[in-house]
């Protein structure tokens, strides 16, 4: 296997533009969306989250609900998705150790400055922590001429 023939690529998406193109990317780049993984990361709720007081909502609930919503938002039906809870980063890293993936690939937001700073830069962190490949496609490239 090389960089240029993965057998399995791993996906972050946050359902904003960049990352649905940058799935688009993955599965242009593999030539099969079996062979794409995609993630959503969740920030674990906290006992005093409206929902978990009032007791209607808890991570079964809320990881369905990102899974319809994933299925809605791609049109891929053959791809693998994941949903953790945890920090994005950490958690990306981490699943792609466990999937054994060959490639990262994530899109990056651009942000810089003090929104950078106080947000933290996922692609950041996952480059710092992955034992794997990361390409991290640049937000102008991914969205040049979309109109989502």
């Amino acid at each position: 296997m090389t960089w240029r023939d993965p057998r399995i690529v791993l996906v972050p998406v946050d359902f904003s533009a960049a990352a649905k193109a940058a799935v688009r990317e993955a599965v242009a780049f593999t030539g099969d969306a079996r062979r794409v993984h995609v993630t959503h990361i969740l920030q674990p709720m906290t006992p005093n989250t409206p929902g978990v007081i009032w007791g209607d909502v808890d991570e079964a609930t809320r990881r369905k609900n990102v899974v319809e919503a994933l299925h809605k938002d791609l049109p891929y039906e053959d791809m693998q998705l994941h949903v953790r809870f945890g920090d994005p980063g950490r958690e990306i890293a981490e699943l792609a150790d466990e999937l054994d993936v060959d490639l990262v690939i994530m899109p990056s937001h651009g942000r810089s400055g003090l929104p950078r700073l106080l947000l933290g830069s996922v692609a950041e962190r996952v480059l710092r922590l992955s034992r794997r490949p990361v390409l991290v496609l640049r937000h102008h490239a991914l969205t040049e001429g979309e109109q989502d």
